[in-house]
């Protein structure tokens, strides 16, 4: 009685039910590690230690029969791979957490041997799981559908046509899926291969006994014959793929991708002779590759990041892991080529793949960037950097052989490499000290202030530059320069750790901007009125085109007026003395071309390309007999008066404008305008023509030279007043009866009559038309009665 209540101490409570009640593989793990748990209370009773290892061999066999009922509601063969996977996880960690639980029990079973000194127990410690059948069943079978499912991946991936989408973007995927569209022999090959799965689906994998260990092993059998027929083919198509590639890069890409199914010997050994030439390309690259680092040119390659705003340092680590992944590359093309496991593939009698690896090792280890980076440490750390100086500094440049001052930010150019080395050392993951560190975080501070700064001062220096020449430019923008002037003063005062700095950075940069934009909006108003200026040369000569002319300078003065520019009057007034300048030679070259038209000389000579001949507006004078007096209408006096104010019409195309001002926006200027009755004009040119007023005398005289010869004209017609003013007794006393001089005074008149007896009834001296018409007629008639 005894000894069973000694028993019933380890037996009482035993968590066998839970075992046998679960049903998934989490709560079989669980129930394992209970029942182990209880088993430890052994060490309480005096139960036989061969008895215990016999129960747990019994345990082992009620585990491995719950195990096949979870494991028979589910197909194993038929489910996706990934939930095939997840089963087979779970029944792993099943076992793994027997095998733990039994290894702590196993060691508290022999600790309590040894103190009861059973020395016949020592053969007694081999038990016999049954479950170990089952968890080398599912491990062959995990890994047998691994195989199976990365060969038909590989089938489909090197199988597919272009365009369609591969397997290895379904993983996880029912086995039983086919491959789209493919041509009838590769279709053929993929049809095998799942019909080869076929085999083992069919047998009932979960059966450890022996007819079903041999049903099993012959379901294997067979799939691996049908795989072998698929392996013909597929090295069949291997090497006419290897056999048409164009280089050696294409074999690379075909060996890339047939490289899983290098683990099959058949295939392996099909494409050995291709694997020879391609390892000796691969040799070839590498020494390439050496050769390019003993080569290397260390101002070149930083010369070429700089560009891109890479440090030197950065420069030479990255080029040197470039060559590291490049030759990470070739010792993966190598991978590509013998297929995994490489390091011990065997050509002939050396181990040709350990040879490749250990002269890729070597190689690599000259490529080890460490060191570079310790002795610049080292370096930086003897050069102890440090920001503690004024803003600006001087320097002297030599021009036009003259010795200059130059102004420059006083911050030196190794403090931004250090800093922008300590940034991309860390982005690259090295270590970089902590005082340097520190330091290179306060130059980061200042760097954007420095650099806005180094702009600043180089675009003003610049602005400068392009406006040397420029003499108008610079009276305009004077008090621009004037404040720059005074904020470089009181920049030169501030050091870099000033807590100014900031605040003066940012407001010598607003002042070098606004700086900037006047002088490009003045570039451009400038430009403007320069066209403009030029224009007035050669343009017509009208009123609207020159008044056109003078109004967009007007409006750019007015622009320049608004911008608040320096000096503005003074420019100006230069400015308008140019415009008169030019007023002056048009308007005297239109007066010397009025004259010539007035006189019709030499006006073939000139060209309608310099400028439009003037017209002339023509002057009836009209000839009257009223109250037997005869008379001219208008006089003599008006058409001169009516010319010469076709003479200042042709002046007043220059001397009607108006001058330009810059204080058309000064409200006082325009109120004291409002006052005037007449605006300011280019009435003065004709006072500064270049030829003094020797073309306006010219003018004058000419038309005096047309108003004489209309005058003499009109004078003959006038003495036919005497008809009228002629008395008979006058005419008898002073003729007498002298028969002659009656003759002689009527040969006269008949002479007379026959001047104005034609069918013309006009005179035209031009460009004045004198119109006798209504005289013509009652002078015939006076002559034909005294004839």
């Amino acid at each position: 009685m005894t000894k069973v209540n000694n028993y019933n101490l380890l037996m009482k409570d035993m968590p066998l039910n839970e075992l046998m009640a679960a049903t998934d593989m989490n709560a079989i793990r669980i129930a394992v590690i209970d029942i182990f748990t209880h088993l430890k209370k052994i060490r309480n009773t005096k139960y036989p230690i061969t008895r215990a290892l016999r129960f747990i061999e019994a345990i082992s066999k009620d585990l491995c029969s719950q195990m096949l009922r979870v494991l028979g509601t589910r197909r194993l063969m038929n489910i996706p791979l990934m939930e095939f996977d997840e089963l087979i996880g779970q029944c792993v960690d099943v076992f793994a957490a027997w095998s733990d639980e039994y290894d702590k029990l196993s060691q508290l079973l022999r600790e309590l041997s040894k103190k009861k000194r059973e020395e016949h127990l020592k053969l007694a410690w081999r038990i016999n799981p049954q479950h170990k059948k089952l968890e080398a069943r599912l491990e062959h079978m995990r890994k047998f559908r691994r195989q199976h499912e990365q060969l038909r991946m590989v089938i489909s991936r090197v199988l597919r046509p272009a365009g369609t989408v591969s397997d290895d973007q379904k993983v996880g995927e029912n086995t039983e899926r086919s491959v789209p569209s493919m041509h009838a022999g590769d279709l053929g090959a993929i049809e095998q291969v799942n019909l080869a799965y076929e085999n083992v689906k069919e047998v009932d994998c979960l059966d450890i006994s022996s007819d079903g260990s041999a049903a099993w092993e012959d379901a294997v059998h067979r799939y691996e014959s049908m795989i072998e027929r698929v392996e013909t083919q597929i090295t069949a198509l291997l090497r006419d793929q290897l056999g048409t590639a164009k280089n050696a890069d294409e074999m690379f890409t075909i060996f890339q991708r047939f490289n899983a199914l290098f683990v099959r010997s058949h295939i392996r050994g099909a494409i050995r002779e291709y694997q020879t030439s391609l390892i000796q390309r691969v040799k070839e690259d590498i020494d390439q590759l050496q050769t390019r680092f003993t080569d290397f040119r260390k101002e070149s390659n930083e010369r070429n990041l700089n560009t891109i705003d890479i440090p030197p340092l950065s420069a030479s680590i990255i080029w040197l892991r470039q060559i590291d992944r490049r030759l990470s590359q070739y010792m993966k093309r190598i991978e590509d080529v013998l297929g995994k496991g490489w390091e011990n593939h065997v050509e002939g009698e050396r181990k040709f793949g350990h040879r490749l690896k250990l002269e890729g090792e070597n190689f690599r280890k000259k490529l080890n960037t460490q060191p570079i980076f310790e002795d610049w440490i080292a370096k930086v750390k003897a050069k102890n950097p440090s920001i503690q100086e004024r803003l600006f500094a001087f320097d002297k440049r030599q021009k036009d052989g003259k010795v200059l001052l130059h102004l420059k930010v006083n911050f030196s150019p190794d403090v931004v490499t250090l800093f922008k080395e300590v940034r991309n050392l860390k982005h690259m993951g090295f270590r970089v000290p902590l005082n340097i560190v520190n330091f290179s975080h306060h130059a980061n501070l200042l760097y954007p202030f420095a650099m806005s700064l180094l702009e600043s001062i180089r675009t003003y220096d610049s602005i400068n530059e392009r406006i040397a020449n420029k003499p108008g430019i610079s009276m305009l923008i004077a008090s621009c320069r004037k404040e720059i002037h005074n904020q470089l003063s009181e920049g030169n005062l501030l050091m870099w750790d000033s807590y100014k700095m900031d605040m003066y950075a940012v407001k010598f940069s607003e002042t070098i901007s606004n700086y900037q934009e006047k002088v490009e909006e003045l570039e451009v108003v400038l430009d403007t009125i320069e066209v403009n200026l030029a224009a007035l040369d050669t343009c017509q000569y009208s009123s609207t085109t020159i008044s056109a002319l003078l109004t967009s300078i007007q409006k750019a003065i007015d622009q320049l007026s608004l911008g608040n520019y320096s000096n503005l009057n003074q420019w100006v007034e230069n400015i308008d003395k140019q415009i008169e300048k030019k007023l002056a030679v048009r308007v005297e070259e239109a007066i010397r071309l009025w004259t010539l038209v007035l006189t019709h000389k030499d006006l073939e000579e000139e060209s309608d390309d310099k400028a439009a001949l003037p017209v002339l507006q023509p002057i009836v004078l009209e000839m009257r007999v009223t109250s037997q007096v005869m008379y001219v209408n208008p006089s003599i006096d008006q058409a001169r008066a009516h010319l010469l104010d076709q003479l200042f019409a042709w002046q007043a195309v220059v001397t009607d404008q108006h001058r330009i001002s810059s204080k058309r926006f000064q409200v006082f200027i325009f109120l004291f305008a409002l006052t005037k009755n007449n605006e300011s004009t280019y009435r003065d040119v004709l006072a500064v023509l270049p030829q003094g007023q020797k073309i306006l005398d010219e003018a004058y005289a000419a038309v005096e030279d047309v108003i004489k010869e209309v005058s003499e004209y009109v004078g003959e017609w006038l003495r036919y007043q005497a008809l009228w003013d002629l008395q008979p007794d006058l005419l008898y006393e002073r003729l007498g009866f002298d028969i002659k001089k009656w003759m002689k005074t009527l040969v006269e008149v008949r002479k007379t009559r026959s001047t104005f007896d034609t069918q013309e009834t006009t005179k035209e001296i031009y460009p004045i038309i004198v119109d006798y018409t209504k005289v013509q007629s009652k002078v015939s008639l006076k002559l034909v009665f005294m004839v």
